[in-house]
């Protein structure tokens, strides 16, 4: 090996007559094209062991450690993988499904008592709601005397199961439970922080 005359390939400039253990000084890539008397064409270093193994490798240094602690790239598929930060304000009264499926029937049925209170159906409102007073605080059945034929009479009266329920009634009723649930999971994470 060390009489032999050997050539390397530069890109696409040929470069030699060198002797090998000047070729091993080199640190050539493996993909590198060699040339010596031996072979018929020239040949990825590589692909000749007993040359391959007696060169000098050129080593690199390992990749740099990410810093972004939310962004990490993956190897085989090159894709951008993020992974997601919690909230730290919305996630102390992130609701339980438990819970937020008993607020969303508690607007519901709010939602329900609106609709009908202004679509003023008989069995919920007999009339437009009135602002004036503040439902279910306000009778639903009132009692009133009048005259039949002439003689004092008591009557019944049923307003609807709405009466007078309004957008006031509504956000009172919703925007407290919502409140209230609030209050409540603040006052839990207060709780555990001391307790830890």
């Amino acid at each position: 090996m060390d009489r032999k005359d050997f050539f390397y390939a530069n890109g696409k400039e040929q470069i030699g007559p060198i002797s090998f253990e000047e070729l091993k000084k080199l640190n050539l890539d493996g993909n590198t094209l060699i040339w010596y008397d031996e072979l018929n064409e020239w040949t990825k270093i590589n692909s000749i062991p007993e040359i391959y193994d007696m060169l000098e490798k050129k080593k690199s240094p390992p990749p740099l450690p990410n810093k972004e602690e939310n962004i990490n790239k993956t190897d085989i598929s090159g894709e951008v993988k993020l992974i997601k930060e919690k909230n730290k304000i919305l996630e102390p009264i992130k609701p339980t499904q438990k819970i937020l499926q008993r607020l969303l029937i508690w607007t519901g049925i709010n939602i329900l008592a609106l609709i009908t209170s202004y679509a003023e159906i008989p069995f919920f409102s007999n009339n437009s709601p009135k602002t004036d007073e503040f439902w279910p605080f306000v009778s639903i059945i009132q009692h009133r005397r009048f005259l039949r034929w002439g003689l004092p009479d008591e009557c019944w009266d049923f307003n609807g199961l709405f009466y007078s329920y309004d957008w006031t009634e509504f956000l009172v009723y919703v925007g407290g439970a919502y409140l209230i649930f609030i209050i409540i999971r603040l006052s839990n994470k207060d709780e555990l922080k001391t307790s830890a």
